[in-house]
């Protein structure tokens, strides 16, 4: 592998020129593929980066506000504005939506300003798109009382600001390629396609201010050097290595006896020497790495592909309690109207109860008004012909089922309402993907039970469009992993939202 074996030098060149050069002619894969992708988790100095531009971005975006109500009312009189104070909730609003999109494109990534075009084609996408949700949703609230010479002001400004910053980051990034006296110095330990990973990710993170000073390898011949870098021996050379050149970290990225790790990790200790470990974790798509200690020097690395994180979680948690309270309360003064009116257009319990698959598997009792005759489940089979959807989820448009009471029920989504029971219990949560049935399951693909890794909820993406909308089981499946991958509490709300708008619309089937 030429990248990964000895090397011609350019000595008109540094190392993260000529890979630069190297992705952008096509000898390497691609820019995301350049990207290592073991899965340790980030590294603390590019958390610190992210943070920086996130902070970055809120001063600019504090001063762009600030800046466009100073010009709107000394320079334009055309109208006077209200207070500043007034505006505070529309600054809140800029200061969570503008950080949130530049995180989700990647602008907190150090490795985006390497490419400028790249770095300014995001930055302007960003601004467009988060321009456009700020002025849709002073539309939708009919914030009559905020100029739109202002927030156009606003944008003007914070667009030439955001360039700016861009502009300003990138040459900080580009800076730290010079490489300090005082930078971190690291030894490497072995000479494995980890280890080229690992160089290439220094590369492409010059601001981390870390080196690698050589290579030691583990057995073969010992080369002269490796991805540009000097192999300075092998194993058994390490402690007389140690004590002779200036070293800060050590770095594992071979494969080697526990009991040799262990002299190893001694022997970083007896210096005060940093000892890293590469542990290599071939990730799917938009799994996110973790990793803990468990004590006992063993530690549990991970990847996730679904939403793990705790405080998040038990956000989510909380709501999901309280909502299901006020839903429950909510669903005790309806059954006192629906109860006698489903009973008295047809025989049966006016709650039908209805075994579901909830997360990973689980089974549960669903509850729901009973909108249909009470021997429904034994005509279904002979419906199956009917089936207005394409896939393992049943639907009719015109179900000769369901109840002239169970219509006006299904229309305004009041069956669901028993389902904040669920909530309560934590069979369901308030937003997730619907929960299917255990015959339908029983013939899903392997990929389709993704759906299952999260709580399954009384509404989603889904029902967020409306039932009758989206007919083709594949694309349910796609808009509920996307939810999943891109789970927040901001994109639950939305979801709601757009649920309570399509209930609005009286859209349900």
């Amino acid at each position: 592998m030429a990248v990964t074996r000895t090397a011609r030098r350019d000595p008109g060149t540094t190392p993260q020129q000529r890979y630069l050069r190297a992705v952008e002619v096509g000898t390497a894969r691609s820019a995301a593929a350049a990207v290592p992708k073991f899965g340790v988790g980030p590294k603390r100095q590019e958390l610190l980066f992210a943070q920086s531009v996130l902070l970055g971005d809120l001063g600019v975006l504090v001063a762009s506000f600030f800046l466009a109500y100073l010009l709107r009312t000394r320079l334009w009189w055309t109208s006077e504005l209200l207070p500043l104070r007034e505006f505070v909730w529309v600054l809140g609003l800029i200061i969570v939506l503008w950080p949130m999109l530049a995180r989700a494109v990647g602008l907190t990534d150090s490795h985006t300003y390497l490419w400028p075009r790249r770095m300014f084609l995001l930055t302007a996408r960003v601004h467009v798109i988060g321009g456009l949700a700020l002025l849709s949703t002073l539309y939708m609230l009919r914030a009559v009382e905020v100029s739109r010479l202002f927030m156009q002001t606003f944008l003007a400004i914070s667009g030439v600001l955001f360039i700016a910053e861009r502009a300003f980051i990138r040459v900080i990034v580009q800076g730290a390629a010079g490489r300090s006296p005082y930078g971190r110095r690291t030894l490497v330990l072995g000479t494995t396609a980890a280890a080229a990973q690992f160089q290439r990710l220094l590369i492409m993170r010059p601001h981390w201010g870390s080196e690698i000073a050589g290579f030691l390898t583990v057995d073969g011949p010992v080369e002269q050097t490796f991805c540009d870098k000097p192999i300075l021996g092998r194993m058994r050379d390490l402690e007389a290595l140690l004590d002779a050149m200036i070293v800060d970290d050590v770095v594992l990225a071979a494969p080697l006896a526990e009991g040799e790790v262990d002299r190893i990790v001694l022997t970083c200790a007896d210096r005060g020497l940093t000892f890293h470990t590469l542990v290599h974790v071939p990730a799917p798509p938009q799994a996110r790495p973790y990793a803990e200690s468990l004590g006992n020097g063993m530690y549990l690395m991970s990847l996730e592909r679904t939403p793990q994180s705790i405080v998040p979680l038990l956000v989510k948690r909380v709501l999901d309690v309280i909502g299901g309270f006020i839903g429950v309360l909510i669903f005790g003064v309806a059954y006192l109207v629906c109860a006698p009116l489903i009973k008295l257009t047809s025989p049966g319990a006016a709650i039908f109860k209805h075994t579901r698959v909830g997360q990973n598997g689980r089974l549960f009792v669903l509850y729901k008004f009973r909108t249909m005759r009470s021997d429904a489940e034994a005509h279904r089979a002979a419906l199956a012909g009917a089936n207005a959807m394409r896939g393992h989820v049943f639907k009719l448009r015109k179900d000769p089922r369901v109840t002239r009471v169970g219509r006006v029920l299904r229309r305004f989504y009041l069956d669901e309402l028993p389902q904040f029971w669920n909530v309560l219990k934590g069979d369901m949560s308030l937003v997730g993907p619907r929960p299917p049935l255990p015959e339908e399951v029983a013939a899903y693909a392997p990929y389709h039970r993704r759906r299952l890794s999260v709580r399954p909820g009384i509404t989603g993406p889904w029902q967020a469009r409306g039932n009758g909308v989206v007919a083709d089981f594949e694309d349910i499946v796609r808009m509920e992993c996307d939810y999943i991958d891109q789970w927040s509490l901001w994109l639950d709300v939305v979801v709601m939202l757009r649920t309570f708008s399509t209930v609005a619309r009286m859209a349900g089937q």
